[in-house]
């Protein structure tokens, strides 16, 4: 977050903002520009992604205070959980690895070479495979969790970007940003099994605990398309100003 009134200030804050009434109840300096966040699901903890410290700040909920800065590498981009919490996944799209940490300990338990100019990772439901973009390299790659293994690649176009599995695991799905596509691919070996053009510049993929359509963002077109996995067609478009980036859920 780029607070506009200290955009001269060398540390952008996180913002905590309540959710009922709408309003910042905190703002935490992480020690350098927040990037990505991710809330642990046991809802103690997010891990936000610190670019210029090369890190991952972990921030305790209840004191909106940083209780470490865990060092992960060059240009650490995103972050995510196991679907357990236990452990924390983040990627350095400056040293083309993946940083794992352990949630109790706080520490890098294990850095794992992947493909060049990681970007940004989903975890499968079962928490069985990291899947992330290689921007670079124009790939998408498969980690075992157990073994930290590549297990599948596989080039899916220019620049892929956002990347989000399905509800039952079946189905990865990505944005291309470089040449504005959309690509499905299969869960676990990484087949193609469809692709198609979208807008100009599709960004962040989406995909609701629980829900079967796949949300993604546009920046260039300043909208968010609504695609059915079913009917491999984009079932509705919403229209929104400026660039939208990324999204969340909320799931009362």
């Amino acid at each position: 977050n780029k607070d506009t009134k200290t955009m001269s200030e060398e540390h952008f804050p996180v913002v905590v903002i309540d959710t009922a009434t709408g309003e910042v109840t905190a703002k935490i300096d992480v020690g350098g520009e927040s990037h990505h966040a991710w809330m642990n699901p046991n809802g103690q903890q997010v891990y936000v992604t610190v670019p210029k410290a090369e890190g991952v700040a972990v921030i305790d909920t209840q004191t909106n205070t940083v209780i470490k800065a865990v060092g992960t590498g060059y240009k650490v981009n995103s972050t995510a959980t196991s679907p357990d919490g236990k452990l924390i996944y983040a990627l350095n799209k400056g040293d083309d690895t993946l940083s794992v940490i352990d949630r109790e300990t706080l520490t890098v338990s294990k850095t794992v070479d992947v493909g060049k100019g990681p970007d940004h990772l989903a975890v499968s439901p079962d928490g069985s495979y990291i899947y992330l973009t290689a921007t670079y390299a124009n790939e998408v790659w498969a980690v075992n969790t157990d073994t930290l293994e590549t297990v599948a690649k596989v080039t899916v176009g220019q620049g892929p970007h956002g990347i989000a599995v399905s509800s039952d695991g079946k189905y990865v799905f990505v944005a291309n940003r470089g040449e504005a596509t959309f690509v499905i691919l299969s869960g676990g070996e990484l087949k193609k099994v469809f692709s198609m053009k979208l807008g100009t510049g599709p960004g962040h993929v989406m995909v609701p605990p629980g829900g079967s359509n796949v949300y993604i963002n546009d920046e260039a077109e300043f909208r968010t398309y609504i695609f059915d996995p079913d009917k491999r067609e984009v079932i509705h478009t919403i229209y929104l100003w400026p660039e939208p980036h990324e999204s969340a859920f909320y799931i009362p």
